[in-house]
């Protein structure tokens, strides 16, 4: 049984405020998943459901769930199958979907593939695919985002990576003109890291890797003439071994305040953990304006990686209503975004949770960061 709303953030440049309840628990992921491993792409058509949570045993990789909305899933998952992968070797995690008018899935993943670094870590890149079968199987249709060598540095010491860009959502802007893909830039030069925004037009779908621009300090230019202009910047860049810094966004169009919501994690003092400190939110009326994000606000102290806000229909994409909140794939809360301010005399406390109230919930924590048995 839900409990009591109750507000958590209000937010004045964007005229919005955030309530927040406890609800049943329920997961994106089945076995043999105990957690979901990157942002979980969720679509919702005819009266079934679609998601693909992810994993990183042995390397990252997707499953593919059907059931019924919102969240009755009829079976644990099977691994899909890149066809054509072009370098089977490195883990591709799928992190969001789009169905075409003609009943095509498209997707897009984030690659970790070796770096080429004396000591041993990885780069980051993002991919698209293409299915014909519901996401069983896929073709890949090549780079959407590489990292050049000049944006790689085997100095960063955060423990991870070496550069390249990943961990993102892409959402059609509301033209329907372009995909907007907002990532998190790990790039070599400082000022070139944090969150940023790039796009490609969506009649482009088959062949993304020649036409894609990014927001620049000259506005949208193509990738290879300007480095990014970050959107939200890191207090402490990722070369260092505790970044203070916002990554993952998580975006979807809400209806019920008609604007689009990005949910961030946030990392400091990890000491080469990138341990989640909390999540953040920013709010934009039109994501398509990559100058209109608000400055980030705590929403939530805690928490554990990839927040998400996914509508009862299971789009993660578009919603409003009563949300329900995942972390990692784990949800045991709804969440709504109202205009204007709270009502009078309340006053919004960011919400908190840590991995012992997960556990308690859903079950110890494994050894592979999961929860349960």
């Amino acid at each position: 049984m839900a409990g009591p709303w109750r507000a958590i953030l209000w937010d004045r440049d964007a005229d919005v405020h955030v309530e927040w309840r406890d609800a049943s628990p329920l997961r994106l992921h089945g076995p043999p998943l105990r957690r979901a491993d990157c942002n979980t792409p969720v679509l919702t058509e005819g009266g079934t459901i679609l998601a693909l949570p992810a994993h990183f045993t042995p390397i990252g990789h997707s499953y593919r769930r059907v059931g019924r909305p919102p969240f009755h899933f009829r079976e644990a998952g099977a691994a899909i199958r890149i066809l054509n992968d072009p370098d089977p070797r490195a883990g591709k995690w799928v992190e969001s979907i789009w169905r075409a008018p003609d009943a095509t899935l498209y997707g897009w993943y984030h690659c970790e593939a070796p770096a080429p670094c004396p000591q041993p870590t990885v780069t980051y890149r993002i991919g698209a695919l293409r299915s014909r079968d519901d996401g069983v199987t896929w073709q890949d249709l090549g780079p959407v985002l590489t990292p050049r060598p000049d944006e790689i540095d085997c100095s960063f010491d955060n423990g991870w990576f070496s550069g390249g860009f990943g961990d993102f959502t892409v959402v059609p802007d509301r033209s329907g003109r372009f995909f907007l893909i907002h990532l998190t830039s790990y790039h070599a030069d400082d000022s070139a890291q944090g969150i940023v925004v790039a796009r490609y037009p969506i009649g482009d779908r088959d062949a993304p890797g020649g036409a894609l621009d990014w927001w620049t300090d000259a506005g949208w230019q193509p990738r290879h003439r300007f480095p990014p202009q970050p959107l939200i910047r890191p207090r402490l860049g990722w070369r260092h071994a505790s970044p203070d810094a916002h990554w993952g966004p998580a975006v979807h169009e809400n209806l019920d305040i008609d604007q689009f919501v990005m949910l961030l994690n946030r990392t400091h003092d990890g000491e080469r953990t990138l341990v989640q400190r909390g999540v953040a939110v920013s709010f934009n009326r039109d994501a398509g304006n990559p100058a209109g994000w608000t400055p980030p606000r705590t929403l939530i102290q805690g928490a554990i990686w990839y927040p998400q806000a996914i509508a009862p229909d299971g789009s993660d994409r578009r919603g409003g209503g009563s949300m329900r909140f995942f972390v990692s794939g784990f949800s045991a809360w709804d969440i709504r975004f109202r205009r204007g301010p709270p009502r009078q005399g309340t006053l919004p406390l960011p919400a908190a949770f840590d991995e012992g109230d997960l556990a308690r919930v859903f079950g110890p924590r494994q050894p592979d960061g999961g929860f349960g048995s």
